[in-house]
């Protein structure tokens, strides 16, 4: 077989075990304007949205470019009391076609939130208003620190302070991070702190058949 006919069977393979444990969707992220995504579109997947994968060679350097020692938010352990704030806070920063495409009640969000791995810390920022203000996901691994941050409009201010803590107590190291093409404020800042493009990414969606079960997400990387 070709590569792109070995594509499109892993493409519609994947689907058959997530339907049959009861999923809803599945998900995947393939590199961006790459054949893969053409192929996966014959598959039945639509694209939900672009992202970009910045990196930096030193969690030191991106820190120090931050100026200031460490971060100076007072954050606390996520709880599963949060999801119903956390789920507002994902309404109110997501744009709408795109939760559309994901999912729109809070099972949903639950189910499909990506996870950064088994030892992932995540922590929230809290509003004085009582609201979550932000939501960081952290991991270290052997080959480097990653995070993922998302955070309200009422929070923009405390974004360097958001990032500073989303880098706290890694390793010295690599760092990533995963930016969606709707936060280009986030683009823009990480780049002033020495982080740079390193990839682009298609993250693309295939409805399931919808089952009386209570149903789930699947998420599949491939590329």
């Amino acid at each position: 077989n070709s590569k792109p006919d070995l594509a499109m069977e892993l493409l519609e393979q994947i689907a058959i075990p997530a339907g049959g444990a009861g999923a809803h969707r599945i998900f995947i992220r393939v590199p961006a304007n790459s054949s893969v995504a053409d192929q996966a579109q014959n598959a039945g997947y639509s694209a939900i949205y672009r992202e970009t994968v910045f990196g930096s060679d030193s969690v030191t350097d991106a820190i120090g470019k931050l100026g200031m020692p460490d971060h100076s938010l007072t954050l606390r352990p996520r709880e599963t009391s949060d999801d119903q704030s956390l789920f507002r806070l994902y309404n109110s920063t997501t744009p709408v076609e795109i939760r559309m495409k994901s999912g729109q009640t809070i099972q949903d969000w639950i189910s499909g939130s990506e996870r950064l791995g088994r030892r992932k810390s995540e922590w929230v920022l809290e509003l004085e208003n009582g609201e979550k203000g932000g939501l960081i996901q952290r991991n270290t691994t052997r080959s480097g620190h990653m995070f993922n941050l998302n955070w309200a409009s009422e929070a923009g201010s405390e974004l360097p302070g958001l990032v500073a803590a989303a880098l706290a107590n890694s390793r010295e190291g690599k760092v990533t991070t995963a930016v969606a093409e709707f936060q280009p404020a986030l683009s823009h800042f990480l780049v002033t702190i020495g982080f740079t493009a390193m990839a682009q990414y298609e993250l693309m969606v295939k409805p399931l058949a919808k089952t009386v079960a209570e149903t789930s997400q699947a998420f599949a990387p491939i590329g």
